[in-house]
């Protein structure tokens, strides 16, 4: 190719835009100065692009990488599909122990071979290639405008300022109902002192004294804890002999059914008495006192009445059978054994008092 002034300036433009290409800049400038005949006056043409990245290869430069890098170069849409391309460059690159390695190649329409190129480097980075390969693709597309310099992109202008305009501030007041939680319900006592009478637990009608204790824990079944003293009777024997009794008693029960309005509560309960019967003679021929086990099954009711405060009338009545019968005896000086006093099979008991509520209703 005959070096006329044209291509001098050519060559002048090539040279500027290889300063500083890297590992390339020599084999490209020989490229260019050997590029053939059909490179000559050749209108813009469009290509198609097949790019191999082979094994080793995997990190160098993208087939739409280079693609956008090409087109950006040549400043206008180059890469079409095959169908429509005016030639296609066809390219693969590979890693060859220390040296990478770039084959590019360009056919015609028609598939006819119109040049092949060859870049390599022996850089570490495979990215070394990457200016090279840009500049040569396009070299082989579009010669001409490839040794253009790249205009640099001019910042866009800055879009007048737009002055905000005054928000409206909205103030929603929303009432928000928030549960409040329950305080544990508290447990129920209720202290007693009673007067009780009874029949069936002593040989005559008796009378005593007793207190008496009402747990009410939430959600349980009420508990009663009771004592009582019974006060003691006399029961004559033969030729002048007696003998004194009384009875004491301790018992719990459980209440299932039970009431409370609040002023008013009733309980009905069920549960055991646990005692002793005690005797004590008196004119026979050993004065002995003695101790009898005394135990019944009881179901006692109560009604409290809620007064003034913390103070309430309590009313109860007990329905009573034994579940041990101790009976007392003596001997006579003929040797029979007399029995002074035997519990009744039932017996039951009333009393009345005044109770303390805590906490008061």
């Amino acid at each position: 190719m005959p070096h006329t002034r044209e291509n001098s300036t050519k060559m002048r433009r090539i040279a500027r835009v290889l300063q500083g290409a890297g590992p390339v800049a020599a084999l490209a400038t020989a490229l260019l100065w050997a590029r053939p005949a059909w490179a000559e006056d050749t209108p813009a043409r469009t290509s198609s692009l097949s790019w191999v990245r082979l094994e080793g290869a995997e990190s160098c430069i993208a087939t739409q990488a280079l693609a956008r890098a090409v087109e950006e170069r040549l400043a206008r849409r180059v890469f079409v599909s095959a169908a429509e391309a005016d030639v296609s460059v066809e390219g693969h690159l590979s890693r060859d122990g220390q040296r990478w390695k770039a084959v590019l190649t360009i056919r015609d329409g028609t598939g006819a071979l119109l040049g092949t190129r060859t870049l390599d480097s022996v850089e570490p980075e495979c990215a070394s290639l990457d200016e090279g390969l840009v500049f040569v693709v396009s070299i082989l597309i579009d010669p001409d405008a490839a040794l253009v310099e790249p205009k640099p992109k001019e910042p866009s202008p800055a879009a007048p300022a737009v002055e905000p305009k005054p928000s409206r501030v909205v103030v929603r007041r929303e009432r928000v109902l928030v549960p409040v939680e329950k305080p544990p319900e508290p447990w129920r006592v209720g202290v007693s002192a009673l007067f009780a009478g009874a029949l069936g637990l002593l040989p005559r009608a008796a009378l005593g004294v007793g207190a008496a204790v009402l747990l009410d824990p939430p959600g349980l079944w009420d508990i009663e804890l009771s004592a009582a003293y019974w006060f003691g009777q006399s029961v004559d024997a033969e030729r002048g002999a007696s003998a004194d009794l009384s009875l004491v008693h301790a018992g719990a029960a459980l209440c299932p059914l039970s009431l409370n309005t609040g002023r008013v509560r009733f309980h009905t309960c069920g549960g055991l008495l646990l005692g002793a019967l005690r005797s004590r003679g008196s004119g026979f021929d050993k004065q002995l006192s003695d101790d009898a086990p005394s135990v019944y099954a009881t179901v006692p009711s109560r009604l409290t009445l809620a007064l003034a405060g913390p103070l309430a009338l309590t009313a109860s009545a007990s329905f009573l059978t034994p579940l041990v019968r101790s009976q007392v005896t003596y001997r006579t000086p003929d040797g029979a054994d007399r029995t002074l006093f035997e519990p009744s099979r039932a017996a039951i008991s009333a009393a009345l008092g005044l109770t303390l509520l805590f906490p008061s209703p």
